[in-house]
């Protein structure tokens, strides 16, 4: 179950991360039944944090590998010399939750069996 947490929470993190800065015109919000809300409004630092209570906050491992935006955060890694990653892309970890279990991800997810991340 260790496992299957670990990488639902990279998925889930990096998707969130994709989504973040993707769209200029946001319509209304869902707000009913949030389980995290990352906003990426920080602008700098090591930090992102969850707005939903229990918080489920991140830590960047390398502020060198990350940009920071106006609400969004772009992640920079390249695959290997002579080969940039695509936007979006990444090896390795780059955001987590160090010291949390994402148990709040992992049972609403596993007990709902549906996700949206918006």
């Amino acid at each position: 179950m260790e496992k299957k947490m670990e990488k639902l929470m990279v998925f889930v993190l990096a998707l969130a991360v994709l989504l973040a800065g993707a769209t200029a015109v946001q319509a209304a919000r869902v707000t009913a039944g949030r389980i995290v809300a990352y906003d990426f409004t920080e602008g700098a630092g090591d930090q992102v944090t969850d707005r939903i209570s229990p918080a489920l906050d991140l830590t960047i491992q390398d502020p060198c590998k990350i940009s920071w935006g106006t609400g969004f955060l772009s992640i920079n890694e390249d695959l290997g010399p002579g080969q940039p990653n695509p936007p979006g892309r990444f090896n390795g970890t780059i955001i987590s939750a160090p010291g949390t279990p994402a148990m709040k991800l992992y049972e609403s997810i596993t007990d709902s069996e549906a996700m949206t991340v918006e």
